[in-house]
């Protein structure tokens, strides 16, 4: 039985990625409910009746984003057997993000730098999507280290940190559209972190 307010067809997968797919090239802000109700094929009563208000709905995009774009990242990383090419192929995954020409920089960090104090509830979902990366960059660099294929000198809190922080930079750098060289030499200082 159909709840009542939900158009006929309504996908709720789908209209969260037409949400969170607008909030990302948009902002948080920028966004009103008329827009988000036309990019998500649904009438105004059924987004309320189904996600609430705005705030809301932006709050479940993070999970989304979450779920949808970080996770199965995480799981790649967390089942390979070379730890340390997980880690590059994860820093390539958002090398590639950052130089498509349609680059809206990272949904995480976007929002961190436009809400800022703003909104802790948000912050803090923000904060732990962060977190997950850089516990999973943690957890390859110390797999690394036992290994033997990251030298003892390295310290893999420190590493998973600036590496955290270099992903965070080169997702805004993105946003700028700069010369594809200073992309690849963010890029190429991060991977330097592990030899």
């Amino acid at each position: 039985m159909m709840l009542r307010g939900r158009p006929r067809g309504f996908d709720e997968g789908e209209a969260l990625e037409s949400a969170m797919l607008l909030f990302w090239q948009k902002g948080y802000q920028r966004v009103n409910l008329t827009e988000l109700c036309k990019a998500m094929h649904a009438p105004r009563q059924s987004v309320y009746h189904v996600f609430g208000d705005k705030r809301v709905l932006f709050l479940r995009c993070i999970h989304h984003y979450t779920e949808t774009r970080l996770a199965p990242l995480l799981e790649s990383m967390r089942q390979a057997e070379d730890p340390i090419n997980s880690v590059k192929l994860a820093l390539n995954y958002f090398l590639i993000q950052s130089e498509k020409q349609s680059a809206q920089g990272c949904f995480v960090a976007n929002t961190l730098i436009e809400i800022g104090e703003e909104d802790d509830e948000i912050k803090t979902h923000l904060k732990l999507a962060l977190e997950l990366l850089e516990k999973a960059f943690y957890r390859a660099l110390v797999k690394a280290r036992r290994m033997g294929v990251l030298s003892k000198d390295k310290k893999p809190i420190q590493i998973s940190r600036a590496l955290t922080n270099s992903f965070l930079g080169l997702a805004i750098l993105s946003k700028s559209n700069p010369p594809a060289q200073v992309v690849r030499d963010v890029y190429s200082g991060a991977l330097s972190m592990l030899s």
